[in-house]
């Protein structure tokens, strides 16, 4: 059966894969940060199940291990659900590890809202005391305080695109699979939520 999916490839599975790069990605998210001089990070990372928030992981882990100097990177579970990484934030804080963190990688943009929120909460300031980023470029992020510094990933693009060749596909009707990986580059947009250390 002809099918489309939309992120998280399954590399194994014969069918429509449509995703952003999403380790080129974090690298684009770690890259960032390494040029404002920020070495101690707090990773907030997706479900463990999904790939998109793997790669992404992946892309940021190793540009940081690539570079010079030392560097300190904690990662914790956020679940890609706002309340849940504000928790998580809120309790990695009470730590003593927390007091070195300059910034916060969010894997997608509502747990990088769920982590301004409780910056808010706890009395502190984003981004004088800890910079935050996100990922998804989602349309709450320009509107959060301060606006959110993320990952643009084109996911109109994609699911118009994909949507298109599946329908062709299906109109062509030649028998044969329709199993296509696509990969849509991403870009940073750069906002208020991260500062030069």
């Amino acid at each position: 059966i002809p099918c489309l999916a939309i992120n998280d490839p399954e590399l194994n599975v014969r069918a429509g894969f449509f995703a952003s790069d999403n380790q080129g990605g974090g690298k684009l998210a770690a890259e960032y940060l390494h040029a404002k001089g920020h070495r101690n990070l707090l990773v907030m990372n997706g479900p463990m199940e999904s790939r998109d928030s793997a790669f992404r992981l992946k892309g940021f882990m190793n540009f940081y291990k690539q570079v010079e100097g030392p560097s300190e990177i904690t990662v914790v579970q956020g679940n890609f659900h706002e309340r849940v990484a504000a928790a998580a934030f809120e309790a990695f804080y009470k730590t003593a590890k927390s007091k070195s963190v300059t910034a916060v990688f969010c894997c997608n943009d509502l747990m990088a809202l769920g982590v301004l929120a409780k910056i808010k909460e706890m009395g502190l300031s984003c981004p004088k005391d800890i910079s935050v980023i996100g990922y998804d470029d989602d349309k709450k992020s320009q509107l959060s305080t301060p606006p959110l510094t993320t990952i643009h990933a084109p996911v109109y693009d994609l699911v118009k695109d994909g949507t298109e060749r599946l329908v062709a596909h299906l109109q062509n009707e030649d028998g044969r699979v329709f199993s296509q990986q696509t990969l849509y580059p991403v870009r940073l947009v750069e906002r208020a939520s991260v500062r030069e250390v």
